[in-house]
């Protein structure tokens, strides 16, 4: 089994929801949104060429994924 791992720095946008614009097109109501999508894309892009990995994956896959995030502040003590 091959594993690929990697890591995306910032803040993870949430999905929102969509505005219709009329003739079927829909746009993201979150701005973050799209660049935290490309920065995921990357850098999985970059770690499937670390592992000689050029066509799509086939067959069964486990993901796992890990978000952290810093304590916020108002946390109890």
């Amino acid at each position: 089994m091959t594993r690929v791992e990697f890591t995306v720095l910032g803040v993870p946008a949430p999905q929102g929801s969509k505005r219709h614009v009329g003739r079927g097109v829909l746009v993201e109501s979150s701005k973050a949104l799209g660049p935290w999508r490309d920065a995921v894309a990357w850098a999985a892009r970059d770690a499937a060429l670390r592992h000689g990995i050029t066509a799509p994956l086939d067959g069964p896959l486990r993901l796992r994924v890990e978000f952290r995030f810093p304590m916020p502040n108002a946390r109890p003590k």
